[in-house]
């Protein structure tokens, strides 16, 4: 028995060698009980968990070795270790700090002590820590960049960058080390350098999923989306089942996929998702008879263009018919959320809850209508939809496009924000809402100055601009909006956006600009203003906004239409670029709309060249705004209210 005992377990010692981990915890789970419950073998065990990323069992067989010989600092370390790859911080820190306590001259105890300090979010002592290693080891790059992380988090550009620009000094094709300083340079709106600095870690390592994840992001702040579509395709094919839903909201800005592929792949990764989480079948039967229970649920309850657009909608439902609740995934609140709060029958903050207790409160609040406001944007709550919590589900109006699943039941939208073809392009069933599917709400209890007069009557030219987020910019748009400069004499072009604030990146822009013929004085940029009054005032420099496309704007159109500004659109094959169509159609501009490429062109020099018109326009715009449906709160909830009455009646 012994020698058949002492054979399993040198079996499992030469797996573990050969990386075979999950055949030698199959040896080490036919050893005999009391072996298996033995320091080393639960060692052992707690090894090879970590390797295959089963922390939970990892963990349990550490502690109990941990349990057996309390003083065994090897086990300590590598239990505290496991800790921190599961992010258990707290527990994490208790193990290390003793040990540092007993080793304070050990490097990896301390560099591993300042990694718990920046997942606890105690940035000054992970700075103490750092500085600690660096006097026993004044080139360690990991210490560098950590302290580089710490100083990134406290806002600290100057001190992070030099820290980090130390660290790759010492070793300069450490990957994790120019990750870390790729996501600082990012943080401060320093894209090109970060650029290039994931690019030369993705040479490193050509397969690390991480790497390009970020290089991914950053091609679609430098106006390359479909090389940002080819990364997360090389993603997929590494790690089949992460990064779809940074694939899915990439396509939106793809000039290359139609509308049907765009579908198709919403529905595959829908078919997925419903395969992995689908378990729940809510038949509830619902009765008009009674107060409609219905759930808003979004992570943009804040400063965000969903919580703009939402916000009227909540205030105006009537509450002698429907109960308002709002599940919010958001991670930090901010002024609007408190006051968003206020307007909510019931508030529920689900951001530390696990999908399966969201649901199981979904279904104890025994929410009638459950309607998604996010889609596949950052925070979403895919995994809690796809388990049916609520009778009827919907999404509506945080994402251009379907969600791919069958268990959501609608979408809703109106009939100038979308194609033809509309219904084969969705797996919900497409309510078109009579009015405005959209309900803005404009500042106008902010003191802003609005310039009455044309910019061009002062500037002696016409100024466009386009205020719209960068990742809606894609290398043809600039072509187009280059031969628009060139076909109006003399005109100008503003683009805004925090990118811009990095010269750099504007540097990279001009260039994009320059090769399709355009000189570098005829562009402008301005960055991210945090006063929404100053923001609004920048308008009052454009005399024609071009809206972007694929992907057309929003709350940009909005307000640009509320500070006088005409927009001009082109309309698309897909929601996404029909929303231009939906709100000029709101107030009046439907010959703002373009039905091509050349129409665009065409219509700008035209609109550019009639100086007086253009002026009376901008007078009578804001009233046109005020006057529609888009503006009217109690209309668009009305009718939104009517389409939730009608599902129910479907439902029955």
């Amino acid at each position: 028995m012994a020698n058949k005992v002492e054979a399993i377990f040198r079996e499992a010692k030469k797996q573990i060698n050969a990386g075979l981990y999950q055949q030698a915890l199959e040896n080490l789970k036919s050893l005999p009980k009391k072996i298996r419950k033995s320091p080393e073998v639960l060692h052992m065990s707690g090894f090879a968990f970590v390797q295959i990323a089963d922390y939970p069992s990892a963990i349990s067989a550490l502690d109990s070795a941990l349990q057996i010989e309390p003083k065994n600092n090897e086990i300590k370390r590598h239990l505290a270790s496991v800790y921190l790859l599961a992010k258990a911080y707290k527990k994490a820190k208790v193990l290390f700090e003793a040990l540092v306590k007993k080793f304070p001259q050990d490097e990896e105890l301390l560099l591993n002590l300042s990694d718990v300090a920046i997942g606890l979010k105690d940035y000054s002592k992970a700075m103490d820590l750092t500085k600690k290693l660096l006097a026993i080891n004044s080139k360690h790059a990991l210490a560098y960049c950590n302290q580089g992380i710490a100083y990134s988090e406290l806002d600290d550009e100057e001190n992070s960058l030099n820290s980090f620009r130390q660290s790759i000094e010492i070793d300069e094709n450490n990957v994790s080390v120019l990750i870390s300083f790729t996501q600082a340079l990012i943080k401060f709106n320093r894209f090109v350098d970060a650029f290039e600095l994931i690019s030369k870690a993705t040479k490193n390592d050509p397969r690390n999923v991480e790497c390009l994840v970020i290089q991914s992001k950053l091609f679609r702040r430098l106006a390359d989306n479909e090389a940002a579509l080819e990364n997360h395709e090389k993603i997929i094919e590494i790690e089949p089942d992460i990064d779809w839903q940074n694939y899915l909201f990439t396509q939106n800005y793809s000039t290359s996929m139609s509308a049907k592929q765009i579908y198709e792949n919403h529905a595959t990764w829908g078919q997925m998702l419903a395969r992995q989480y689908g378990k729940v079948l809510n038949q509830r039967q619902l009765s008009l008879d009674n107060k409609i229970k219905i759930a808003y649920v979004s992570a943009d309850f804040k400063l965000h263009s969903v919580l703009f657009f939402i916000e009227p909608i909540i205030e105006q439902h009537k509450r002698d018919k429907f109960e308002v609740y709002c599940y919010s995934n958001l991670k930090r609140e901010d002024k609007l959320t408190t006051r968003l709060k206020s307007k909510a029958d019931v508030w529920r903050d689900v951001s530390k809850l696990e999908a399966d207790q969201i649901v199981d409160l979904i279904v104890k609040d025994e929410i009638d209508i459950l309607i998604d406001l996010s889609g596949y944007t950052a925070g979403n709550l895919m995994n809690v939809f796809v388990q049916k919590p609520a009778p009827i589900q919907v999404t509506y109006l945080g994402y251009p496009n379907t969600t791919g699943l069958k268990c959501i039941d609608y979408r809703i939208s109106e009939s100038n924000a979308e194609p033809k073809n509309a219904d084969s392009l969705y797996s919900e069933k497409l309510v078109r809402l009579p009015n405005s599917f959209l309900c803005y709400r404009p500042p106008s209890d902010l003191e802003i100055k609005r310039c009455d007069s044309l910019p061009a009557r002062k500037n002696g030219c016409i100024t466009f601009g386009s205020f719209n987020h960068v990742n809606k910019i894609n290398r043809n748009l600039i072509s187009t909006w280059s031969e628009i400069l060139k076909s109006v004499d003399g005109s100008h072009l503003i683009l805004k956006n925090s990118v811009f604030s990095d010269s750099k990146v504007q540097q990279y822009y001009l260039q994009l600009f320059k090769k399709c013929g355009i000189g570098t004085s005829r562009i402008q940029f301005l960055t991210r203003i945090n006063s929404i009054e100053k923001h609004l005032e920048s308008y009052n420099s454009i005399d024609i906004a071009l809206d972007t496309f694929p992907y057309n704007g929003t709350t940009t159109t909005c307000e640009a239409l509320w500070m006088g500004v005409p927009v001009l659109s082109l309309i698309g094959d897909r929601h996404a670029s029909r929303v231009g169509n939906s709100l000029l159609s709101q107030v009046g501009l439907v010959d703002w709309v373009a039905d091509s490429e050349a129409d665009y062109i065409e219509k700008a020099n035209f609109f550019a060249s009639d100086i007086s018109n253009l002026e009376k326009l901008r007078n009578g715009l804001r009233g046109k705004l005020l006057s529609s449906s888009l503006c009217d709160a109690k209309l668009v909830t009305s009718d939104l209210e009517s389409a939730y009455m009608d599902m129910i009646k479907e439902q029955n």
